[in-house]
């Protein structure tokens, strides 16, 4: 798990599923970006199917946000789960910059005043009584 793959992931505008799968990888990854799980676990991490899981990893690949590169067994016939790379340093498909503003500036109302010149409302404290209340034996409490 890395933090820094994990905060370049959260930066990304995306769809809903995109956006769980691109997180379950790289929540899985490495700081160098390289995620050895399989598909059927991060399918489990997701919370997609693994048809949506693969989609989703092919749209990446079209959007230059990852490559998968085959992993061959040390010995005998099949392979190993691919390694999945993720493309951190591209900038591409960034959320939008934040709609906050910078703390030292005055916040703006949407009539365009500031929200220091709104005036102040102080707020009367409440004189109620607090009454006994009978509970189901009828003794008070």
């Amino acid at each position: 798990m890395s933090l820094k793959m994990m905060t370049w992931a959260f930066t990304k505008d995306l769809k809903n599923s995109q956006f769980q799968v691109l997180v379950a990888i790289a929540n899985e990854a490495n700081d160098a970006g390289e995620c050895f799980t399989g598909q059927l676990k991060l399918a489990y991490l997701a919370n997609v199917g693994e048809r949506t899981l693969r989609n989703c990893i092919n749209q990446f690949r079209e959007m230059d946000l990852l490559h998968t590169e085959r992993r061959p067994m040390s010995f005998g016939s099949g392979r190993k789960a691919d390694t999945i790379i993720l493309h951190f340093e591209n900038e591409a498909h960034q959320k939008a910059p934040s709609l906050m503003l910078h703390p030292k500036r005055k916040k703006q109302r949407l009539d365009g005043k500031s929200m220091s010149q709104s005036p102040t409302v102080k707020l009367k404290p409440l004189n109620r009584q607090i009454l006994p209340v009978e509970n189901s034996t009828g003794k008070l409490r």
